[in-house]
């Protein structure tokens, strides 16, 4: 995949090939993303990643991770999410989904950030497997933004018909972490950009 890129300070358009933040960040060769938040891909076209004094455009997009916070959380299950949205050379716009919960603000209107979160990002991808009112909160706000819409649940769990019938939706049931894993990986490779320069 190839991008067009303006040099900011000679104004010369440059075809380049588009390369996934994960691949540049690899230390040594084969080496596999870590599931790290710090650690997955930055979003932007045309942003550039400066790697080895080179300047390389990013292709990728922006995907917010919707996961149970206060009750039923897993976290194992949001850590292979976000394996998978690194693993396609996009970006989870949502890393404090994978840190400590958090009992307290500390200055933060959690209202204001993950609404926004939602309404910003390029897709939202969320985990519906048991129930969360802060989830159908982040659903719908992406949906009213127009954002496409993933969602994904164990198999045999009961889920919302109103998500079911969102138009758009692309539901995902899983039997297993690795079920998951390769499932969501395969939605998103199919996305418009969502491959990050990935092969199909």
């Amino acid at each position: 995949m190839w991008v067009v890129w303006q040099d900011a300070h000679s104004g010369i358009l440059l075809r380049l090939p588009c390369v996934r933040r994960d691949i540049l960040l690899r230390s040594h060769a084969g080496e596999m993303p870590s599931p790290q938040a710090e650690d997955i891909g930055h979003r932007g076209a045309i942003r550039p990643q400066r790697i080895n004094d080179r300047w390389f455009p990013f292709c990728g997009l922006k995907i917010y991770l919707s996961v149970p916070m206060i009750a039923n959380r897993s976290l194992v299950r949001a850590k292979t999410l976000a394996r998978s949205i690194a693993f396609t050379g996009n970006e989870l716009s949502s890393p404090w989904v994978l840190g400590q919960i958090e009992f307290s603000s500390n200055g933060v209107n959690v209202f204001d950030r993950d609404r926004r979160g939602a309404e910003n990002s390029d897709a939202i991808l969320a985990d519906v497997t048991e129930p969360s009112t802060g989830v159908g909160m982040e659903l719908m706000a992406a949906y009213k933004a127009g954002r496409k819409i993933i969602a994904v649940a164990r198999k045999g769990s009961r889920v919302s018909r109103m998500l079911m019938q969102m138009d758009g939706m692309e539901f995902i049931e899983f039997s297993d972490d690795d079920d998951l894993y390769e499932k969501v990986i395969k939605v998103l490779k199919s996305l418009p950009n969502g491959g990050g320069g990935l092969p199909g």
